[in-house]
This record gives C-alpha cells, sequence and structure tokens, in this order.
C-alpha cells in the first residue's frame, strides 16, 4: 500500500512538472508575441527578460539586452524609480524612452512591482508604449486648430466690419432722406 502510494505521488509530480513545463513554454511564447515592448528587471531595475518588440523598439540585438539596467533606457528614471517605489504601479505616464542610439522616443509607460509571498520585492514588470505617431498628429491637430482660429479671427472680424458698414449705410441713407 506504502509503495502504491509512493508510485501515485511520483507519477503526480511527474505531471506537475510536465505542466509546469508546458506553461513556461506557453509564457515565453507569450511574451516573444506581445507586440507591445515589456520588460521584467530584477530589484536592482537590470532587465532579466525583454520582448522581442522591446528588442526592436530599443536598437539593441537579442541578448545584448538582459543585463542592462533601466536607467540607460528611461529619460526620468530616477523619479519613475521614486514613484514605482513608493505607489507599486504605474500606469499611463508620459515619458520619454531613450534608444540604444540616445533617440528619444515620447512613450506611454506602465509599470508593476513584483513581490513573493512574503512581500518581499522580486522585479518589476514595464511597459513602453510609443506615442510618436500620437504625438505627430497632435502636432497637426494643433496647428489646423491654429489656423482655424486666425480664420476666425479674420472672418469675425469682416462680418463686425461688415455690419459697423451697413450702419454707417444706414446713417448716411437718412440724411441723404433728410435732407430731400
Amino acid at each position: 500500500m506504502e509503495k502504491e502510494n509512493k508510485n501515485s505521488q511520483r507519477r503526480e509530480i511527474k505531471l506537475l512538472l510536465e505542466d509546469l513545463k508546458t506553461l513556461e513554454s506557453y509564457a515565453e511564447d507569450l511574451w516573444h508575441f506581445l507586440p507591445i515592448p515589456v520588460c521584467l528587471t530584477n530589484p536592482s531595475f537590470n532587465i532579466v527578460n525583454a520582448s522581442k518588440a522591446l528588442e526592436e523598439n530599443s536598437g539593441y540585438k537579442g541578448l545584448e539586452i538582459i543585463g542592462e539596467n533601466l536607467k540607460n533606457f528611461l529619460k526620468n528614471f530616477e523619479g519613475i524609480k521614486k514613484e514605482l517605489i513608493i505607489k507599486e504601479t504605474i500606469s499611463g505616464k508620459e515619458e520619454i524612452f531613450l534608444t540604444k542610439r540616445e533617440k528619444e522616443i515620447p512613450i506611454n509607460l506602465s509599470a508593476k512591482t513584483r513581490k513573493d509571498e512574503k512581500g518581499n520585492i522580486t522585479g518589476y514588470f514595464f511597459a513602453f508604449i510609443d506615442l510618436t505617431e500620437i504625438k505627430e498628429k497632435e502636432k497637426e491637430l494643433q496647428k489646423k486648430i491654429k489656423e482655424l482660429q486666425k480664420f476666425t479671427k479674420l472672418a469675425i472680424g469682416r462680418e463686425i466690419k461688415m455690419v459697423e458698414l451697413k450702419k454707417e449705410i444706414a446713417c448716411l441713407k437718412k440724411e441723404i432722406t433728410v435732407k430731400r
């Protein structure tokens, strides 16, 4: 009976290990499939895992990004670090991402503190959404708004002048009819 119990436990452990391996494989596939640049850091903010999208957007190749400190990627790293330590979560914060060639990219940053079951910080998750296209469209819209404001000002000025001229014409017509 005891031998049967041990064999049953071994089979169960073997199945659990296989399931865990499968889950790890799925998680890794998902991690690299994500179109959003994401990374996982250790408590010292060194990157321990990065998505393909982060590699592509940062200019780093393959394993070159692993081990890099996040301070090399974020212009306001110290401020982000302080906020994350206090709040444990950052969501939708506009920041500047620095590529390997130090190109500045406007991003929407989200981050989350990872903790173990005892509450100790084990690292951080980061996600970076490129806002370049949105910022360019925003600039175009601001330019068009300024043009519309300028046009509106001219049109309103013209209308005001037309009203004044109509009043002046009406006054002159009255003068002419009175003189006759």
